[in-house]
């Protein structure tokens, strides 16, 4: 039978009836959503404090879905074995967020990092970007869109948003040890939004920059 991994918002005490969602105010997006950059791993679901459910195949996002609050925790695990989780997400009172499924199953191991998603107010006419960093075999990756330079992230972490003109714009990933052009493609981005780019697969085999909204 696959096996597959799962992040669930499990509660903890008598927390019957308890509120949150995934909905955003504002037109900006609150709740927890998994990002899947494990390229052997299988789909990752995401369960919320409230009970919806979400997948993301791998260099793909689940849906938002409600944070854990007070005593709940999100966990990782494998499905059928939810006793004995693999990683904890704990509470906190970030209202949007993503938590990242990294690394491999093999040498690496499958590691968890998290961001909060708050690009902050976005001026006028242009969108907030930041890079993830996902790919194995690159302790740190840099990355430009034409002229403008996103800055660097290493392995598991991400960049600072940064406000750029929205538009449409040619992506150059590098690996920063030896300046390994690994992703070159076009990308677009509207105004008023905020994106990450993730960054995702092995160098030497397969690259993805997918354009994740926030």
């Amino acid at each position: 039978m696959v096996t597959r991994f799962i992040v669930l918002s499990l509660l903890f005490g008598l927390a019957a009836g308890c509120g949150g969602g995934g909905g955003g105010g504002g037109g900006r997006s609150t709740g927890v959503r998994v990002i899947n950059a494990a390229i052997d791993a299988y789909p990752i679901d995401i369960i919320g404090s409230d009970g919806a459910i979400s997948s993301a195949k791998f260099s793909f996002t689940s849906d938002r879905v409600a944070t854990p609050k007070k005593d709940q925790s999100a966990l990782v695990t494998r499905t059928g074995n939810i006793d004995t989780p693999i990683f904890s997400i704990a509470a906190d009172d970030i209202k949007s967020k993503t938590a990242m499924v990294y690394g491999n199953r093999e040498s690496l191991g499958l590691r968890l990092a998290q961001f909060n998603d708050d690009a902050g107010d976005i001026p006028s006419g242009k969108c907030a970007l930041r890079i993830v960093h996902g790919l194995n075999g690159a302790s740190a990756v840099s990355a430009n869109l034409g002229d403008i330079d996103l800055g660097q992230a290493a392995f598991g972490s991400a960049s600072a948003y940064q406000y750029v003109d929205a538009g449409a714009y040619t992506l150059k990933v590098k690996r920063v040890s030896d300046a390994l052009t690994v992703y070159s493609g076009g990308k677009a981005f509207e105004a008023g939004k905020a994106y990450t780019l993730l960054v995702t697969g092995q160098t030497g085999y397969l690259v993805l920059a997918n354009t994740i909204q926030d």
